[in-house]
């Protein structure tokens, strides 16, 4: 296990297949844009040879790389992950905790810092403690995206080339590939995909679970999970602890020792980066149930309003990838009064505000 692999023959014949209509395509667009990098790069000219070299090298890539495959010579190594539907499907069935490791996780873990959250060592340990948890009741999630990008829009298969191209090395060294995982992928359905399906049921199914169920929402100051839309509607009560929109960690034993008092009776749902990582972690260690669920909100707005691409939305803030917003919210509004009854407590960081 743990590596891709394929049990009938027909479907390396299908992949020889391949190469002859889809393959070739991609392949010719790609030669061509190289192509056209090299010659305008810095002004500089490549010779003719060089760059039919270069061509013939791509296109019969394929060939080889199929025929490496077919031998047994080169199987790619990819982590089990289950699939999103899979995942909500276990949130939906059981009472099991979730914590997800994106892009911004493992980027810590690996020693750098975030635009929102500062790399330190005792956030680095604690998340590798969270990725190397075998603890039954709480689910491990990361991106379903080792492998196939086919399904997502073009401007963020690049992006995740880029940072497996930088990554995957170093984080290949700190997962096990004789574990299952979960697709952290699960609360980010709409936004980076070609064709998303069946949207409304997979976020009807996410409201099904805390329907009828007390609330926490563990969240940054600019999130508000749920404020303006129908996402907490049916929940039977909700009341929120207010975390640092930035460098969140700082305040982690505050934001546990709150969220823990309200005990095992709620249900925790928690936006807050990176820290909701861990968060949900030691939650669930305690005998709570808390999804790690960061992004869902944005996701059902913008599924809501049938946006095809990352669109600011009033009254909330969304920072990565280099695309930030924070428009004005209407304290005096009828979610903005709802809004403030349902904060419970406000944790701020007792350093310079906005550090």
């Amino acid at each position: 296990m743990g590596y891709a692999s394929r049990s009938e023959p027909g479907q390396y014949r299908n992949a020889t297949s391949i190469s002859a209509v889809t393959g070739r395509v991609r392949l010719n667009e790609l030669y061509r844009k190289i192509k056209e990098r090299i010659w305008c790069w810095g002004g500089r000219q490549l010779f003719w040879n060089q760059t039919e070299s270069l061509r013939a090298e791509v296109r019969n890539l394929v060939y080889e790389l199929t025929d490496e495959l077919l031998a047994g010579t080169n199987r790619a190594k990819l982590p089990q992950i289950k699939s999103k539907q899979e995942t909500l499907q276990e949130l939906v069935t059981s009472t099991r905790s979730i914590a997800r490791f994106g892009d911004g996780e493992f980027r810590l873990l690996l020693g750098e810092g975030i635009t929102y959250q500062e790399h330190n060592k005792i956030l680095e340990a604690r998340l590798r403690i969270v990725l190397a948890s075998d603890e039954p009741d709480i689910l491990i999630g990361i991106p379903s995206l080792f492998g196939s990008l086919g399904e997502l829009k073009p401007s963020h298969r690049r992006f995740w080339r880029a940072f497996f191209y930088r990554y995957r090395e170093d984080i290949y060294k700190v997962l096990r590939f004789d574990k299952t995982y979960y697709d952290t992928q699960v609360t980010r359905p709409h936004i980076i995909y070609e064709s998303p399906k069946m949207l409304n049921d997979f976020f009807e199914q996410f409201r099904g679970i805390w329907r009828g169920k007390h609330v926490i929402v563990v969240e940054g100051t600019h999130t508000r999970l749920g404020v303006g839309n129908d996402l907490l509607d049916e929940a039977a009560s909700v009341q929120r602890i207010i975390g640092p929109a930035r460098h969140a960690f700082r305040c982690f034993d505050a934001l546990l020792e709150e969220a823990a008092r309200f005990g095992k009776d709620y249900l925790y749902l928690l936006a807050l980066g990176p820290t909701a990582t861990i968060l949900a972690f030691e939650l669930g260690l305690r005998g709570c149930r808390a999804l790690d669920i960061g992004h869902i909100d944005l996701e059902y707005e913008w599924f809501r309003r049938n946006c095809s691409h990352k669109t600011a939305i009033p009254g909330k803030c969304l920072a990565e990838g280099g695309f930030t917003n924070r428009l004005e919210f209407d304290d005096q509004s009828p979610s903005g009064q709802k809004y403030r009854a349902q904060v419970a407590v406000t944790i701020e960081d007792a350093r310079r505000k906005g550090t």
